[in-house]
């Protein structure tokens, strides 16, 4: 028989996070105190009165207090043995519906309980992280359970019971294991029993719809939608043509040829899409300002080193892969001083992949996303010296435009070189680059970015985003459709505000590579430069 815990505030408002993570502080300080001194209130109090009356028979030679100090000495004691006799014999299983668990999607936990438990009733406890929800609490054995057929003290465990939790934030978390807290009938002594294992909690970023409707999507922002849409079987368009003689007659379209008052035909083209490169600033100096401070693995943070800003960024880019994916682009998703992106993390299928196709090269991403942590790089000690500035002395535009070098030990990011080895198809597509603060340097190297792709789309999250004009006008006077946001903001606010920057933009035709793709690492490549030409031998002027 199942028993259903979901209405008993198992989801975790934001309000309540503070209440949800003082309870479970409590419950683990208690576990500590009874894992080191089982006795419980009572058994103190009781131990207390056993010694002031053995010294009281010392004091006055009286061998009925003597008896007492002895007999309530003996209780705490005999709560011990009893403790031990009566160990508990459980197994916990538990499995998740679904199995894969996403930053606001409610998961329901089926847990299942089996075994013996001798004496009186136990308390147990769900260990659940923080974030997820609050515990599941139930007795063991519950009332009216039979006898197990071994002795009268002896109860037949089976339960299942349903709760559900409600992820806050992506990261790897743990449900379990079940934790007991057992007490002697006298109530003196306490233990804490742990029964199963933990089960791992992968929670995925959040991904969003980024169509604004059932027929709108990137395809149709970008104009790449053709006059007939592709078909949902395969990636050939269907057009129509005047009839010429020996065309076969099944090839005839008849709704077209009625339109047009003569015979039509059917004409099928390919409309693969060009490949798109995701490029993700995975660097915690760049997100460590204002733009919401970086927090370190602990309760409730999903092991993960992230900032609200970089969460962001995050659940886009996912969105911005599934859009990309849906219309049939293939996605290439690297970090900013090009290589993989889920390199560093632990939750990636294969740390060294890049390219995404289709539905499945997205869960692929989903998953890997979720334990990527922001990682350590040369500027992260100069980043946290600058979150110690007055206002007065940041200097105005993204908030790091005074810091013009890369440190010896990083990577240069955003150099030309980041799109070394992608498709030959790539300058046809499109560049997304999500990023944070920028310095100067930066700025210029993502600026020369923008004719190496037909069009190219920046997100910046920073502290102050209407400070940033400045970075912006340069971006955008380079060809790039260039956005500001806040660490509060949302993706479907965020993609609306690039989609609107990118309609309203004039159109530019941008001047494509004209060699390999990021030439030699750390030098400037083959990319041409805005307002250059590019003729049929390969040269630039």
């Amino acid at each position: 028989m199942y028993r259903d815990a979901t209405a008993r505030g198992s989801r975790g408002g934001a309000g309540r996070d503070g209440e949800r993570r003082g309870g479970t502080a409590r419950a683990a300080a208690r576990s500590a105190d009874e894992a080191r001194w089982p006795l419980t209130r009572r058994g103190w109090s009781f131990l207390a009165v056993a010694v002031a009356a053995l010294l009281a028979a010392q004091i006055l030679g009286r061998r009925d207090l003597l008896s007492l100090g002895i007999f309530l000495l003996l209780l705490p004691g005999a709560g011990l043995l009893y403790l031990r006799w009566s160990r508990p014999v459980l197994t916990a299983r538990r499995w998740f519906d679904p199995d894969r668990a996403e930053v606001g999607r409610p998961v329901r936990v089926h847990l299942a309980v089996d075994g013996t438990v001798n004496g009186v009733q136990a308390l147990a406890q769900e260990d659940v992280d923080p974030a997820l929800g609050t515990p599941l609490r139930f007795r063991v054995p519950e009332p009216g359970q039979m006898p197990a057929g071994d002795g009268a003290r002896t109860r037949r465990v089976r339960g299942r019971y349903r709760y559900e939790l409600h992820p806050t934030r992506r990261g790897v978390y743990t449900a379990g294991p079940l934790r007991l807290r057992r007490q002697d009938p006298f109530g003196m002594t306490a233990r804490q029993v742990l029964t199963g294992e933990a089960d791992t909690v992968v929670v995925r970023p959040r991904l969003v719809d980024l169509r604004g409707g059932q027929d709108e999507g990137w395809r149709d922002v970008r104009g790449l939608s053709p006059a007939v849409r592709t078909t949902a079987q395969s990636d050939i368009d269907v057009s129509t043509r005047d009839y010429h003689p020996g065309d076969p007659i099944r090839r005839v379209h008849w709704p077209a040829s009625a339109r047009h008052g003569k015979l039509m035909v059917r004409q099928e083209l390919s409309t693969t899409t060009p490949p798109a490169v995701l490029l993700v600033d995975d660097r915690i100096g760049a997100h460590l300002s204002r733009t919401g401070a970086a927090f370190a693995p602990s309760a409730g943070s999903g092991q993960l080193v992230t900032s609200d800003g970089f969460e962001l960024l995050v659940s886009l880019g996912l969105s911005l892969a599934a859009e990309l994916s849906r219309i049939g682009a293939d996605v290439v998703v690297r970090s900013a001083d090009g290589n993989p992106l889920l390199g560093t993390s632990p939750t990636a299928l294969d740390d060294r992949q890049e390219l995404f196709a289709r539905a499945a090269g997205v869960a692929d991403l989903a998953e890997g996303l979720a334990g990527l942590s922001l990682r350590e790089t040369g500027r992260t000690a100069a980043a946290r010296t600058r979150r110690g500035l007055s206002r007065g002395n940041r200097p105005s535009g993204s908030g790091r435009s005074g810091e013009d070098t890369d440190h010896p030990a990083d990577h240069p990011v955003f150099d030309p070189a980041v799109l070394r080895g992608l498709p030959h198809d790539v300058p046809d597509g499109d560049l997304f680059v999500l990023a944070g603060e920028l310095t100067d340097t930066e700025t210029a190297r993502l600026a020369a970015l923008a004719g190496s792709v037909a069009a190219a789309h920046v997100v910046l999250v920073l502290p102050r985003p209407e400070a940033a004009g400045r970075t912006l006008n340069r971006l955008r006077d380079a060809g790039w459709a260039a956005v500001a946001v806040e660490r509060h903001a949302t993706v479907r606010s965020t993609w609306e505000t690039l989609t609107r920057e990118h309609t309203t933009r004039p159109a530019r035709r941008h001047p494509l590579v004209t060699g390999p793709i990021g030439g030699t690492a750390g030098g400037t490549g083959s990319v041409g430069r805005p307002g250059s030409t590019t003729d049929s031998r390969g040269s630039t002027r």
